[in-house]
């Protein structure tokens, strides 16, 4: 069954979360961060046992994220993935949030659950808020997807956000690579080796693109 983490499940998260940053499907997320976003977990348990995971991280006044889902290889294939993104949409829908976002290798499954590939620069929430920072920002090589929740209204609030909303009013970046190319659109369709069922299934090889300097999206060659 699906229910909110309890600070007891902390390990198991995050031995399920390791599992897949070691295959480089996950970024990794060391115990004392898990706690502190405890609350944004919920948990697939089994004859006691946790054996999933997923979160739900509030990102902006109509957005949010749906991140670290990993399911047990034992349950691979079994719905629980569906079960555990389905109840972070009915969380999200409780709190009035009307869009819901991932950045996933997994595109397919994302597909059945409603979500929609987009270019990556339509979020500009994640990327001042994580993007930047992240190591791999210059070879991000995940599909953003999102939902937009029906029956959900839309807020109208302060508008798009800032890099200064986040902290990060003096963060710059280095600039691009030499050689670098750049693309105004990410590709047409997932490439035909993402055939993954569920969460955490073998990765594909292909590169996408990412924001870049300037707001265009570039890849590495």
């Amino acid at each position: 069954m699906v229910r909110k983490a309890r600070v007891a499940d902390a390990r198991a998260i995050g031995d399920l979360i390791d599992h897949y940053a070691r295959r480089g499907m996950l970024l990794p997320k060391p115990l004392g961060r898990i706690y502190e976003a405890l609350r944004t977990f919920s948990v697939w348990e089994e004859k006691g046992q946790v054996l999933g995971c997923g979160r739900l991280d509030i990102v902006w006044e109509d957005l949010a994220e749906v991140g670290s889902v990993a399911v047990h290889d034992s349950l691979r294939g079994q719905g629980v993935g569906s079960a555990l993104v389905e109840s972070l949409i009915e969380e999200a829908r409780e709190l009035g949030i009307p869009r819901l976002f991932a950045l996933t290798y997994q595109v397919r499954f994302f597909n059945r659950l409603g979500f929609s590939v987009i270019r990556k620069h339509e979020l500009p929430q994640k990327i001042w808020k994580d993007c930047l920072a992240c190591s791999k920002y210059d070879r991000c090589d995940e599909y953003a997807v999102l939902r937009v929740l029906d029956g959900v209204p839309a807020v109208h609030g302060a508008g798009a956000p800032t890099a200064a909303d986040f902290g990060l009013s003096g963060f710059t970046r280095m600039p691009a690579p030499a050689g670098a190319h750049t693309f105004d659109e990410p590709p047409a369709s997932p490439p035909v080796n993402c055939e993954s069922e569920a969460p955490g299934q073998e990765r594909h090889r292909s590169r996408q693109p990412t924001l870049g300097a300037g707001g265009r999206l570039q890849i590495l060659p």
